[in-house]
């Protein structure tokens, strides 16, 4: 029972570390290069809309595991959390795609985009595969055979939110982005 309720914790682990600098980074999109306090302001606003998303999904799922009666509602519970997952995920990739970043950004931004790329083409294979699974101890299976990918994918995104809160710390601009947490 431990393990089933361990899996969906770590996936929401993952979703609050990808959340870090998540959705609503919009602007600079028109071709305008933002300035690293106005890029720096979108992703702390981004970080704090993507946690109340996850976090909104996060209770949406424990309540549809909670009502499951059959193993079918249950897995139909996981596959509609996965699939949110995956939704935020694409959002935040294209919303990253749509900055334009200073240049004393770039490097760590385009590490962010690229950390945000891996862990998606891995979200997607997780669906992919979800997709033939029937019971939960068909999911806990994949889902235990995902738990060191999620890992790595949550600490990649992590060091790339911490080389901004760096770069941030250096310009001597009061940011938190909340790293890790």
């Amino acid at each position: 029972m431990k393990r089933r309720l361990f899996v969906p914790l770590l996936i929401a682990a993952l979703v609050l570390a990808l959340g870090t600098l998540a959705a609503a980074c919009g602007g600079g999109g028109d071709g305008r290069q933002l300035s690293l306090e106005e890029y720096l302001q979108r992703l702390e606003t981004a970080r704090a809309s993507a946690s109340q998303r996850s976090d909104a999904l996060g209770e949406e799922f424990t309540k549809a595991q909670a009502s499951a009666s059959t193993e079918e509602e249950w897995i139909n519970a996981l596959r509609d959390y996965v699939n949110g997952v995956a939704a935020i995920m694409a959002e935040v990739i294209t919303d990253l795609n749509s900055l334009n970043p200073p240049a004393e950004a770039g490097e760590a931004h385009n590490e962010l985009v690229n950390a945000w790329v891996g862990a998606r083409q891995l979200w997607d294979d997780f669906v992919h595969e979800l997709g033939d699974v029937n019971t939960r101890s068909e999911s806990d299976e994949l889902l235990s055979g995902l738990d060191e990918a999620i890992t790595q994918a949550g600490a990649r995104i992590d060091q790339a939110c911490f080389a901004m809160q760096e770069i941030a710390d250096d310009e001597g601009i009061d940011a938190d982005l909340e790293c890790g947490e």
